[in-house]
């Protein structure tokens, strides 16, 4: 065709498209809420009223084999109340939706087996009233909704053989209804049937059409398309379609002569057909097939949309082709171009995502970063006209968000992994910052897992570990694949570091020679580093977000078990186990644990609020070998053994490791001072003596977190005595703490708070907040005590204490750690605290 035809081909489908694209939409917005009102929880009652009328009916037909009288009598009581058809298909989608296809089968069989029922009680029965109200009963038998639900379901979780029997199934049944929600029942008797078939529809056949799309059988999906147009079948294959149609219309119409001789019945192909058949070309990595499937657009009169486009692409180079050559990505460009000049599509992030994965394939970095560079382009164009339209609106643009295009992050990422692949790594790190700082897009998981893979690769640890910190400042948890890499490259570190102390370059670099993880370390990682931030990462790593809100926080607060906690703790115990795993490969592979391996590991056991097996560490931590190092707890180890004591709501283990952390280091020192006296060094002297623990406010914090968790977990029926006792050991240990006039003096030995630093202290937030929260609650104490009319010695003793505590609140609150703590994110009990001070 000549360009001027093509043109006014556009225009003469421009306008049948956009309305029919327009009432697509419409339908999706008033299908979408009728589909989302189901929840689980309504899904599952759907299910239970259906199998208990589905028992109720099987035991009462069930009479009628032992005894046609009496089933002739009670045949009132098959009337039972089934859920329609159309509740069971829903709650088929919940359940397929939520991930559990198995629970949708076994309702599925039961409605099958419902149907057999009731058509064999209506073959055996003679009575016509029986008969009549059977007949008239609405059961949910499947329709052609309950199996395309299920065939869409099946293959969403990457099963499609199991659509695929579904389909077949469905083309071997009769039932008693038409296509379609509405069910049509008809009396049979044992003199004449009257069976209707199931008619698969445009829907049905794009879910089969996608089924042969994950096997990639090309073959299939092509003679589908020709019996969906045609009605007629290729090479003498199977049909799939016409011989359901030729038997409903034996059966209808009564003109066997006539109906087994026509041709199938067609069913009209839309966009989402060839789009489909173009995706099974894609994964069969045929291009031959693709642009052959391509023309059938122009033959159906369908106009293409950024999806086709985007999947033929995304073919070009993935095998040898009459079309392309293997390594020549010129034919993306060519699309490209295409798409853009004779149908006008607009491509999205996807589009050039696929162009760009294209150039990386042929290892050609230029060209994929000319593709980015038309996005750009693209980009800038569209922002500006955007702009223009915000200034139409009258509305800023300089408080708008950053334009991007859709997916646009997808393109980014093509791009890094195609610098990395043809080793232009400066390139691709540059990439990588420039897309969130200078274009305003965000790098994803897959983003940093392929920069990091270009750095192993290139043997960059350094700048590997730079982006696992960056993920973690951006809330992105790292992949397995990324975790394996980097346990995969500490390993080889340990190989090089021990390699290098036995001074054999030579059979290092033998050995290292043809290592896919890269041995040109330049950077000077050592392997106890990778190891250290892998178990920082993983212990770093964010639980299933569900329900943090005030409700819940408060609800934790006051010792109600909640879900999401449940949850929480779920995945703590996981990656406490993930931590150790690591720690125990890391041990395995030759490498020495330092201070902050083993603080990692009293990290992750105390989010798990495992006690045990954080003094299990914090004795291996204490050995004489760990010291001999040069390495001992500090105060990181101490503060987070008690932060496994404040997990359990334990004021007494908390006591015992705060007075246990103080003795350890005298301990050793009055060990090495035997001796020296008896001639013999300690590997422990000098660490002892030079690393003394001496608390921070965050150990401090800790310390007191543990009293006061326990003092809201005190049960009612011991009453508010306990929980004085408590929170007033919180303000003696806080008032011990500014009584202490240097973090040095341990003058006093009865003072076990001498140690910590009151300005340090008082400039810690967290401490702060904490020691508000006491002060509050010992407020709301006193003031119930002190209600008595009467003004006796105790109730005296209580006012002041009372107003001690007004005075002290309001101290805390004029400090100037707190004076912006509102601009911040607080807790329900801090807000609470500051809300009652003020």
């Amino acid at each position: 065709r000549n360009p001027n035809t093509s043109y006014s081909y556009n225009n003469k489908n421009r306008h049948y498209n956009s309305r029919s694209n327009a009432k697509s939409t419409r339908q999706q917005q008033r299908r979408r809420p009728r589909r989302d009102r189901l929840d689980a929880q309504s899904a599952e009652w759907i299910e239970q009223r259906f199998i208990s009328a589905f028992d109720h009916f099987r035991i009462t037909t069930a009479a009628k084999a032992q005894q046609q009288q009496q089933y002739q009598q009670n045949q009132q009581q098959v009337l039972v109340d089934f859920p329609t058809v159309r509740e069971c298909n829903e709650a088929m989608a919940c359940f397929g939706d939520a991930g559990d296809l198995l629970r949708s089968l076994r309702m599925f069989g039961r409605m099958r087996k419902l149907q057999y029922l009731r058509d064999n009680v209506l073959l055996r029965c003679s009575d016509e009233n029986a008969q009549r109200s059977l007949s008239s009963l609405q059961l949910p038998v499947p329709s052609l909704v309950t199996y395309s639900t299920l065939m869409s379901r099946a293959v969403k979780l990457n099963k499609p053989r199991v659509a695929l029997r579904l389909w077949n199934l469905m083309m071997t049944t009769t039932t008693s209804y038409s296509s379609g929600d509405t069910i049509t029942t008809t009396t049979t008797t044992q003199d004449e049937a009257v069976t209707t078939t199931i008619v698969p529809d445009v829907k049905a056949a794009n879910i089969l059409m996608n089924c042969y799309a994950k096997l990639g059988d090309v073959t299939r999906a092509k003679q589908l398309l020709h019996e969906m147009k045609t009605g007629t079948t290729l090479d003498g294959s199977p049909p799939m379609l016409q011989a359901r149609r030729a038997h409903q219309l034996q059966q209808q119409q009564q003109q066997q002569q006539q109906q087994s001789t026509s041709p199938g019945f067609t069913i009209t192909p839309n966009a989402i057909t060839i789009n489909t058949l173009l995706n099974a070309c894609q994964n069969a990595k045929d291009l031959d097939s693709a642009m052959q499937a391509k023309s059938e657009f122009d033959a159906l009169w369908i106009r293409p949309d950024a999806t086709s486009y985007t999947t033929l692409i995304a073919t070009v180079a993935r095998g040898p082709s009459q079309w392309s050559g293997q390594s020549d990505p010129s034919l993306a460009f060519e699309l490209l171009k295409e798409m853009q000049e004779q149908y006008g599509i607009t491509p999205n992030g996807m589009t050039y995502s696929a162009l760009i994965d294209v150039c990386g394939r042929c290892r050609r970095s230029d060209l994929a970063l000319q593709g980015l560079r038309i996005m750009l382009r693209q980009k800038s164009q569209q922002q500006q006209e955007r702009e223009l339209w915000l200034h139409h609106q009258g509305r800023s643009t300089t408080t708008a968000t950053p334009y991007t295009l859709p997916n646009e992050v997808g393109a980014w990422t093509a791009a890094i992994d195609a610098c990395g692949k043809a080793g232009r790594i400066e390139t691709a790190t540059k990439l990588f910052y420039a897309m969130s700082s200078n274009f305003g897009c965000e790098p994803n998981t897959v983003t940093c897992g392929c920069l990091t893979d270009c750095l192993l690769r290139a043997g960059r640890t350094a700048e590997t570990l730079e982006i696992l910190r960056y993920m973690k400042t951006k809330d992105l948890e790292p992949t397995e694949v990324m975790y394996t890499s980097l346990m995969t490259r500490a390993d080889r570190l340990v190989q090089m570091e021990q390699s290098s102390i036995d001074s054999t370059t030579s059979s290092t670099s033998a050995q290292h020679e043809d290592d896919p993880m890269g041995s040109d370390e330049t950077s000077g990682t050592k392997a106890i580093e990778v190891y250290t931030e892998l178990m920082r990462s993983l212990v770093d790593k964010r639980p299933l977000r569900g329900g943090n809100n005030g409700k819940s926080s408060k609800s934790k607060a006051s010792g109600v078990p909640t879900t999401s906690s449940a949850t929480k703790d779920d995945h703590n115990s996981a990656v406490l186990m993930q931590v150790f795993l690591v720690f125990q490969q890391m041990k395995v592979s030759g490498a020495t644990p330092d201070t902050a391996c083993y603080n990692a590991l009293l990290r992750a056991c105390a989010r798990a609020g495992d006690y045990h097996r954080a003094m299990e560490v914090m004795k291996e931590l204490q050995s004489e070998q760990v010291l001999h190092d040069g390495d001992g707890p500090n105060d990181t180890s101490w503060r987070e053994l008690l932060r496994v004591a404040s997990h359990m709501s334990r004021s007494d283990l908390a006591l015992k490791i705060w007075n246990e952390g103080l003795t350890y280091h005298d301990s050793n020192e009055q060990h090495a001072e035997e001796s020296n006296s008896s001639g013999k060094s300690s590997p422990s002297v000098n660490h002892a003596r030079m690393n003394r623990w001496i608390p921070s406010a965050s150990s401090f914090a800790e310390f007191i977190h543990a009293f006061l968790k326990e003092s809201k977990t005190v049960p009612s029926e011991k009453g508010e005595q306990k929980r004085r006792v408590l929170l007033e050991a919180i303000i003696e240990h806080y008032q011990s703490a500014l009584r202490s006039e240097n973090a040095g003096d341990d003058d006093s030995e009865t003072n076990i708070m001498s140690l910590v630093d009151k300005d340090q202290l008082v400039d810690n937030e967290r401490a702060m907040l904490l020691v508000l929260q006491t002060v509050v609650s010992l407020h709301d104490i006193y003031n119930v005590g002190s209600g008595s009319r009467s003004l006796t010695a105790t109730t005296t003793k209580l006012i002041k204490r009372r107003q001690e505590m007004e005075e002290m609140a309001q101290s805390i609150v004029s400090l100037e750690s707190l004076r912006d703590i509102r601009s911040k994110r607080l807790d329900w009990s801090s807000f609470q605290a500051l809300e009652r001070a003020e």
